[in-house]
Order: C-alpha cells, then structure tokens, then sequence
C-alpha cells in the first residue's frame, strides 16, 4: 500500500508568521490606480514628487476695545434743557441735606430742657360728701327694710336744701352676713348687715355746715369725708400753665445767657396739672351736737411743663 502524503492532515505550526499586508517603501513604485494605464515592461515608475501644503496666513490679533469706550457708551448726550432740570434737582437736594444736617445737630446734642412749676389759686364752689347708713338685722329682709327706711327719711330731711336728685348719688350698697366664730367650732351665722352709702353735692357752701347737722340728726351712721373742689376747673388750670411756661422760658433763656448761646425753637413740650381737691376726713356717727365748723379755705391747682429748645 502506498502512503499518501497528500491525505495526510496538516498540522498548523504554530510558531509561523502570519501573511502580513505588505506597505510600498519610497523605494517601491506606487500601483496605478483603477483605470490608469499600465507602464510598459522594462519601465519603472518615476515617484511624484509631494507638493508641500501652503503656508498659513498670519491673521492680526483682534482689536482691544479703549479702556474709554465703555464710559462713553454710558454716558447719556442730554439736551440743555435737561441739564437745567438736573442742575436745580441737586440744588435742591443740597439744600434738603443742609436743613437735615441743623436739625440733626438741634435734635442731637444741642438742645436744653427746663422744668417749669405755675401754681393758681381760687375758691371752691362745690363740695362732696359721702355718707352712708349701716343697718343690722337677724334676717336679711329685715335688714334691707331697715336701711332703706332710714335712707328715704335722710333723704326727706335733705328736700329741705333744695338739693338736685342727681346730686345724690349711691356710690357703694353690699350686704354681708355676720357670724360668729369660736375656736375650733363651726362658725354660727347671727344675722346680716346692710350698707348704703351716697355722695352728696352741696352746690351752696354756706349751707354745709347745716347739711352737716341734718345727715346725724337724720340717721347717717357714717360720714367719711367732705372735699371741695371747683365746678370748671378750665380758667384757675389755664391761669396755672401759664406761669409754668413763663418760669420754664426764664430758667432757660438764664441758663442759654449762662453758657454763651442763644436759645433756638422749642421742640417740645411736656405738661401735667393736678386736680383742685381738698378733702377733709370725718369721723364716723355724727350723732348731732354742734356745727362742725368746716373751713373751705381756697384750693390750688399746679402746672408741671417741660420745655425743650434748640440751641444756636
């Protein structure tokens, strides 16, 4: 039998050398390209020589704007008419600011306040006085019965002075029940205790004293005080500011000659009156007897201001 090598699979090597893609060299003439005729045998193609890419241009860098020229573009053209109206707005601004700045420095630091006292003096014309009845009783019935009974006969005994009924007034009306408290025991209720008290406006001074008389006759059990004081108080109160506003202007115009200035505006002023009152306590259970000899005497309203002012 024959060997046949032909039949016989070939084993790849694989230390062999692939088949590479051969590049031409600058020795190697270039292949014609499709369709270009082919050099006759025993002629060599001649390489082309390359045509160097030109040069670039120089371009010149691009144009710096002026350091002005935005400052230009800014700057509005205003017709003279414009700059007229511009012109008297900053006069008048500047004149604004200058008015600002003297009242800054009125306001802050140069300035004087003064206290000013003015005292009037007037006779009363009204006078007040609270008086009241307290009635006990072992019911509460009894006991409200028994103080509005005496109530009406002061009242009654009152019609006499030709007295306005708004010038009596019930100014406090309470019951309180009263016990009766012993050591540790319970407290025992003993009956209640009825109060009724009233302000009376004497409208005619000579009469107090005899109103006086008929309220212990008449069974007032308590009479706190009598007051006068003054119907209108507008006059005696407008008499008191003025003198505290002529002694505020002359403590200020010394203390200014004092330190070399000049009083300036006032910039503000503060004022506080008191109410004309003259209250008397009395004692308690007039009980009749002799005139009390009540002294009206004069009252005194007072005026507090304080005034401030600008220094030049």
């Amino acid at each position: 039998m024959e060997f046949d090598e032909s039949r016989q699979p070939v084993t790849p090597n694989p230390w062999a050398q692939p088949n590479l893609p051969v590049y031409p060299s600058s020795s190697t003439p270039t292949p014609p390209a499709l369709g270009e005729a082919l050099p006759a045998l025993g002629e060599t193609s001649q390489p082309q020589p390359i045509t160097p890419a030109p040069a670039p241009i120089p371009q010149a860098p691009p144009a710096q704007p002026s350091p002005t020229e935005p400052l230009l573009k800014t700057i509005p053209v205003f017709p003279i008419g414009n700059i007229a109206l511009m012109m008297f707005v900053i006069t008048l601004v500047s004149m604004v600011l200058a008015f600002a700045n003297d009242w800054f420095d009125a306001s802050h630091g140069r300035e004087i306040s003064v206290n000013g006292t003015g005292t009037a003096y007037s006779a009363p014309d009204v006078a007040k006085i609270d008086f009241g009845v307290r009635s006990e009783s072992r019911n509460l019935s009894s006991s409200q019965k028994a103080n509005a009974t005496a109530i009406a006969k002061i009242k009654n005994d009152l019609a006499a002075f030709d007295i306005a009924n708004e010038d009596i007034q019930t100014v406090n009306y309470n019951i309180n029940p009263d016990y009766i408290y012993s050591g540790a025991q319970k407290p025992r209720l003993t009956g209640y205790t009825t109060y009724h008290f009233l302000r009376l406006t004497i409208r005619k001074l000579d009469m107090v004293d005899a109103i006086l008389q008929t309220l212990g006759y008449s069974g007032a059990t308590d009479i706190s005080q009598i007051s006068f004081t003054i119907d209108d108080t507008a006059e005696i109160q407008s008499e008191a500011r003025e003198k505290a506003i002529a002694n505020a202007k002359d403590l200020a115009q010394q203390l200014a000659n004092l330190s070399d200035a000049k009083l300036g505006q006032v910039i503000s002023i503060k004022e506080d009156s008191s109410n004309p009152n003259n209250p008397y306590p009395m004692a308690d259970g007039m009980g009749g007897g002799g005139g009390p000899g009540i002294e009206q005497g004069s009252l005194s309203v007072t005026s507090n201001v304080t005034l401030t002012y600008s220094l030049k």
